[in-house]
């Protein structure tokens, strides 16, 4: 009797939404959407209120568009809304998206995350049991942040397993720009991110530069997400010389904008640091000095995002942010899925590599030779950035390479394949987890 009871039900309901079909309800898609809200929220086999279909309504509305359009709820938007600049609540972790998923590229020393176990290249993929898979990366940070002293459980995907960790948030302060002087009087300027009004302290940079008459600088992007648009442009300037291009962005609803630099920048040679989570402002920067053969770019192709969002705050105090335009680079290259390619292309992963042949040297090796051993240096000194031909023959450019790799390391610029070289050749590949190879390919290219 139950079994033929719940049948009537189903029947019952298929009768009506096929008679509602056959009806000219539909007249304009207002109508037809609120049928679907009446139907769930009378037929769905749980309760649900109307809240919270039009929150997913209004998630799924946004999505639809692209990658970097989101809407915020009301918690969401207070968090995105945050001032970067100063301090958060939130877990001590840089992430990306790749391949749809939540990705920690970089862990904060002493910060909870990496108090409670997490990983770098650990993929969050639930945060407090709601799946943050194929969304914007904005709103991911916005569910991962919170407030100060609360517990966030992130479930992670590492090595094909998934790990519950819970990590109480803590105070976690960005410093959007570092800089020093290396050794060899060259100028380092790491930019985290492009927050509001950080041209005035990297023209504080560039003045102690300048006091200091430094050999070149070398301008580090990587893991930078990118930020404001008048920022970045604002920044570039300081390196570039008068009306040099800059930046293009093309409007659908409003006229297109070319942006050039207004004043003579600092004329040093430069070196620009990028990796595969460099995006958005850092794109923009790094393309203009590319355009304007104004630097060397090192490092991988960078991330791809050439778009820019506005954001609505709404009255009940949630809020959007949608793709209003493309920016392109000041030469008009498309940035956005492409990237920026850098001139040198070298990562950590180029060192990472056990097919390199033995070096069993007893004697020095001169231009003109060829042997196993040329050609295990040739591996070696690719895997630090170099493009040479791996063929064993110690021609012109192996040597060059031989020369610059004994100017950067301090030994005796000889040329020639002597012990000390390849000894310490050997030293920096075995020890190469412990460096950076990306700024020594940077500060070889500047000495």
């Amino acid at each position: 009797m139950m079994k033929n009871k719940k049948l009537l039900v189903v029947v019952l309901v298929l009768v009506m939404i096929i008679s509602a079909g056959t009806m000219s309800f539909a007249e304009t898609d207002y109508e037809k959407f609120e049928l679907f809200i009446d139907y769930i929220e009378n037929y769905y086999y749980r309760d649900v209120t109307r809240d919270e279909i039009m929150e997913d309504v209004y998630k799924a509305m946004f999505n639809s568009l692209d990658n970097h359009s989101a809407y915020f709820s009301k918690e969401e938007y207070s968090v995105f809304t945050e001032d970067a600049e100063g301090s958060f609540g939130g877990i001590g972790v840089t992430i990306t998206t790749e391949d749809g998923y939540v990705k920690v590229i970089q862990m904060y020393e002493g910060a909870p995350a990496m108090r409670s176990g997490m990983q770098v290249d650990d993929l969050i993929i639930k945060v407090n049991g709601e799946e943050i898979i194929e969304i914007p990366l904005d709103v991911a940070a916005s569910k991962i942040r919170g407030e100060i002293g609360t517990d966030v459980t992130l479930t992670i995907l590492r090595n094909g397993q998934e790990i519950d960790i819970v990590v109480t948030r803590g105070l976690i302060v960005i410093k959007n720009v570092e800089y020093e002087i290396l050794d060899g009087n060259i100028g380092y300027l790491k930019i985290t991110r492009f927050a509001e009004n950080i041209d005035t302290e990297v023209h504080d940079a560039v003045r102690e530069f300048i006091q200091n008459q430094v050999n070149g600088i070398i301008v580090d992007l990587r893991n930078n997400p990118g930020g404001r648009v008048d920022t970045v442009v604002k920044v570039s300037e300081l390196f570039l010389p008068k009306d040099a291009p800059i930046l293009q962005i093309d409007y659908r609803a409003y006229r297109d904008e070319m942006f050039k630099s207004n004043i003579n920048g600092i004329q040093q040679p430069m070196v620009v640091l990028v990796n595969r989570s460099s995006a958005s402002a850092s794109e923009i920067f790094a393309s203009a000095m590319q355009d304007n053969d104004r630097a060397i770019i090192v490092g991988e192709t960078t991330y791809g995002k050439g778009t820019v969002q506005s954001v609505i705050p709404l009255n009940d105090e949630s809020g959007f942010k949608m793709t209003i335009a493309e920016y392109l680079s000041g030469k008009g290259n498309t940035i956005d899925g492409v990237g920026v390619v850098p001139d040198i292309e070298i990562s950590k992963k180029n060192i990472i590599n056990n097919d390199f042949a033995p070096l069993n040297q007893k004697r020095d090796i001169y231009l003109g030779e060829v042997s196993l051993n040329v050609y295990g240096v040739q591996q070696r000194l690719n895997a630090l950035g170099n493009d040479l031909d791996e063929d064993g023959i110690f021609g012109n450019n192996t040597l060059v390479a031989i020369k610059n790799f004994q100017r950067a390391n301090n030994l005796a610029v000889t040329g020639r394949l002597d012990v000390k070289t390849v000894c310490a050749l050997e030293s920096l590949i075995s020890n190469s987890s412990d460096r950076d190879i990306v700024l020594d390919k940077a500060v070889e290219l500047l000495r």
